[in-house]
């Protein structure tokens, strides 16, 4: 038996097959090998986890948020924090993982307190910590 998900992920995992409980990932790099006892999760249980860049997303939104709002573009609101206008662009779409400096430009520049850009729903019991 064959079962092909496609994975999306910052390591770019291209395929993932069941072969008779055998599980081989295959990235642009490598190829991890696994023994079903090894699989830990149901495709239930990983709907309901939140990754971490997950977290990262609803930050961005909050960023993208305040920014329309004060009507900035991504150069102005930039030119405000010292960032480049392109890393704007990405904080907001949660491509990066940014620093506590990154997160004090932002919210300057926003004029903003900085725990305004982390007002937003999460359920913290479902972040999966380890991804």
């Amino acid at each position: 038996m064959l079962q092909i998900f496609f994975m999306k992920n910052r390591k770019c995992i291209q395929l993932v097959a069941n072969i008779t409980n055998l599980f081989f990932v295959v990235s642009k790099t490598h190829t991890y090998f696994f023994d079903s006892t090894e699989i830990a999760f149901t495709k239930k249980s990983m709907s309901s986890i939140i990754k971490k860049t997950d977290f990262q997303i609803f930050f961005g939104k909050q960023v993208e948020k305040f920014r329309i709002e004060q009507n900035f573009s991504y150069r102005q609101l930039a030119q405000r924090c010292d960032i480049d206008h392109s890393n704007i662009s990405k904080i907001e779409k949660g491509e990066i993982n940014i620093q506590l400096s990154t997160i004090l430009q932002l919210s300057q520049g926003l004029n903003i307190h900085p725990k305004e850009l982390f007002d937003f729903d999460f359920d913290l019991e479902k972040l999966d910590i380890h991804r």
